[in-house]
């Protein structure tokens, strides 16, 4: 399985996000993005004005977007050399 971190959860950042959620090669582990409203971005992963309705249950928390049963780190960085891929085990 590979592991990937996500920096950006814009449009494409989530439509990677949903597509990855339906490979079992493929794992989403980490997500960066300068946005402090993971409610809302959860919000607009769920339901996407373009590819509709998103199947899975998504929430959110302090550090954290959930999908279904796997939760997926989140962080604020500004600049991406400060992102600590490692620590998520991101490859």
């Amino acid at each position: 399985m590979i592991r990937v971190g996500i920096n950006g959860f814009g449009r494409i950042g989530r439509a990677l996000t949903r597509i990855a959620s339906t490979m079992e090669d493929l794992k989403i582990v980490a997500i960066n993005d300068i946005d402090e409203d993971k409610k809302n971005l959860a919000y607009l992963l769920k339901y996407d004005s373009i590819h509709g309705s998103f199947s899975s249950i998504v929430k959110s928390g302090k550090n954290y977007i959930k999908i279904n049963k796997e939760k997926i780190s989140y962080t604020q960085h500004s600049v991406i050399n400060d992102i600590k891929w490692k620590k998520y085990g991101v490859d």
